[in-house]
């Protein structure tokens, strides 16, 4: 594990590789590493995300979101936190993007942070029954990853709104995915440990 000097010295620099690699290893870090947050929350707010962005750029908000989620959440949100309320709305400006594949990783950090608070919940149903938003593939909309992040974090909420159009996609892309490798699904992190208590408990809808 990368210590806290380590961590220091990459966010401290203005090269993009660096914040992207630091941003990556905070994910896993643990609560001790909330004194990057402020930092690493800076850097994101030095990117125009309205804007084209780089590479690098984009892949630094997303880890942002993840790892500033994942720090808070093995605190345990304070809602009279300031610093943990900048992390909630650096994630939702995120997850409400314009642009589906940055509002991607703002809706992996809400999962990441979780609940409480309990908008995050309240944002995820918002984005699975009403984002149209689709990659540039058109192949995956961002409510069915909103929908999956929901299944995560609140599993009454998920099988409550398993039959809408979000619901639909995500189980069926479950089902492919196990489909073209079944190995895979039922890894550690495969599709099947992460969402097969979902498909037993809504059956063959």
């Amino acid at each position: 594990m990368m210590d806290t000097e380590w961590f220091t010295s990459r966010l401290a620099s203005t090269d993009r590789r660096s914040q992207w690699w630091a941003a990556v290893q905070l994910m896993n870090a643990g609560p001790e590493s909330s004194v990057h947050l402020f930092r690493l929350l800076d850097i994101c707010d030095g990117i125009d995300i309205d804007s084209d962005v780089s590479e690098l750029e984009h892949w630094i908000t997303f880890y942002a979101a993840r790892a500033s989620g994942r720090i808070v959440q093995s605190i345990g949100y304070d809602v009279g936190n300031q610093l943990h309320k900048r992390v909630f709305d650096w994630i939702e400006r995120l997850a409400l993007h314009r642009n589906p594949e940055r509002a991607i990783g703002g809706i992996w950090g809400l999962a990441d942070l979780g609940t409480p608070p309990a908008a995050t919940v309240d944002l995820l149903v918002e984005l699975t029954l009403t984002d149209t938003r689709r990659d540039p593939t058109g192949e995956h909309t961002a409510r069915s990853v909103a929908f999956r992040m929901l299944a995560r974090i609140d599993r009454t909420a998920a099988v409550r709104y398993a039959d809408t159009d979000a619901g639909r996609e995500f189980i069926a892309n479950v089902r492919r995915w196990s489909e073209d490798n079944p190995e895979r699904a039922t890894g550690p992190n495969g599709i099947l440990t992460e969402a097969g208590w979902l498909i037993a408990e809504i059956g063959e809808q």
